[in-house]
């Protein structure tokens, strides 16, 4: 029988777990000597793992760790419906400084930065890559003369292209100043994000893994007031992987009693995605239309969605009131990127239906041309379809080259004919199909 408590601490009713980790003990310690080493300088931090492991929590705990020891952090994550949107995560990044850093600027590189950034009109070419990242070295030198910086990124593998090759440029010509990136990124890619390796002495990849059967009860228990038997608990602990998100997710299916976890046998879902879009399917359909909408868009806020729907600000409220949204100023965020897939994925178009065939529509079925009869058709060769040798007459009147008839007893040989029929025919194509003659 599932057990809950009535109470819990105010400070655990976050959908984060900024303040809150747990199991996390050597990752912590890692973010805190990183932390430590920012002032120093050459120090870069890239977490990795896979969705909804926990990468964002101690992303934001680094940063707030950052903030206390009186470190100047510029923060930006990325999103991927931003992903082709031109410097999405540079503006992002350097908005909050643009007003004290632009003045301090050499003219060829402010009017670059402003271009790029959508601050100025264009009045020629687009800047070019070198003086865009010159602007961004000047701009976090001229921070790093008051203060140490943090550049922190989050979900970097969905920085756009043009902000990651800025990016990189700046970061390879900042040695020897205190600057440090905490970065998140999704998987574990051979190839280290924005060349961290190349522009940090002192790089290092700390993997994010799963939670122990214990973290995850604590878990449970401290957010949803929820204490499952063991059995239960090792169950939910198996199917999520020990990930912390799919098992808060399985743990208020449970607390709702959409998943019924009684003396017999536990009935979890087929997929963990299912068990997110159950959650969203609870909501109204209009606040799930403008959750699709903040999904899809580059860079949602309060005001531009105010401007498409009045009612969008109250949809918000409601989806932030259930753990779903989160505001950063007037910015909107999926409290996880998983929940805005989902919300994608959904509200994809479905394939286009079949037609009806000509049984069920009751007209008589129209005669059409086998494809080895239409023009242009290569049908594999067999050994059905091949010529007997010497007899050029018996062959096939459409040949393998496609369009005209074969050339043998009607016309002079084609030399290349034998090297086209030795080549092998894409095996994902129709004319890789056997044609009945």
């Amino acid at each position: 029988m599932v057990r809950t408590r009535q109470r819990r601490p105010e400070s655990l009713d976050r959908e984060t777990t900024t303040d809150w980790i747990i199991g996390r003990r050597e990752e912590l310690q890692a973010l805190a000597r990183f932390v430590d080493a920012v002032p120093i300088g050459g120090h870069a931090l890239l977490l990795e793992g896979d969705a909804g492991i926990g990468k964002t929590a101690l992303w934001q705990e680094g940063t707030a760790a950052a903030r206390r020891s009186d470190v100047r952090v510029l923060a930006a994550r990325a999103g991927q419906a931003e992903t082709r949107v031109a410097f999405a995560t540079v503006g992002d990044l350097f908005a909050p400084t643009l007003d004290e850093t632009l003045p301090r600027l050499p003219s060829v590189q402010r009017r670059a930065l402003e271009i790029a950034l959508l601050l100025r009109e264009p009045d020629g070419p687009p800047p070019e890559v070198r003086v865009l990242g010159l602007a961004l070295v000047s701009v976090v030198r001229a921070l790093a003369r008051e203060r140490p910086v943090l550049l922190a990124l989050d979900d970097v593998q969905w920085v756009d292209a043009s902000s990651a090759e800025i990016l990189a440029f700046m970061l390879r010509r900042l040695e020897g100043e205190p600057v440090g990136v905490l970065a998140t990124v999704r998987g574990r890619p051979v190839r280290a994000p924005l060349e961290l390796n190349r522009a940090f002495g002192a790089f290092e990849r700390l993997p994010v893994g799963p939670l122990s059967v214990g973290a995850i009860h604590r878990m449970l228990w401290g957010r949803l007031s929820l204490n499952l038997p063991r059995p239960a608990l090792v169950r939910v602990h198996e199917t999520a992987g020990g990930n912390p998100f799919y098992a808060l997710e399985l743990g208020r299916a449970l607390a709702d009693g959409t998943i019924v976890a009684d003396s017999g046998p536990m009935s979890l879902p087929e997929s963990l995605q299912s068990v997110v879009a159950a959650r969203l399917d609870t909501l109204p359909r209009r606040v799930r239309d403008t959750l699709v909408a903040v999904a899809a868009l580059g860079a949602p806020t309060v005001t531009l969605l105010e401007s498409l729907a009045p009612e969008a600000v109250d949809h918000v409220e409601r989806a932030q009131g259930r753990g779903i949204l989160e505001l950063d100023g007037n910015r909107i965020r999926f409290t996880h990127p998983l929940r805005a897939g989902v919300l994608l994925g959904d509200a994809a178009p479905q394939a286009t239906p079949p037609p009806r065939s000509s049984r069920s529509s009751g007209r008589r079925p129209r005669r059409t041309r086998p494809p080895s009869r239409r023009r242009g058709h290569r049908p594999r060769r067999s050994s059905r379809a091949r010529p007997r040798r010497g007899n050029r007459a018996r062959a096939s009147p459409w040949s393998r080259s496609g369009g005209g008839r074969a050339r043998g007893a009607c016309g002079r040989a084609d030399p290349d004919r034998r090297r086209r029929e030795r080549q092998p025919t894409p095996h994902h194509s129709w004319r890789a199909l056997p044609v009945r003659r």
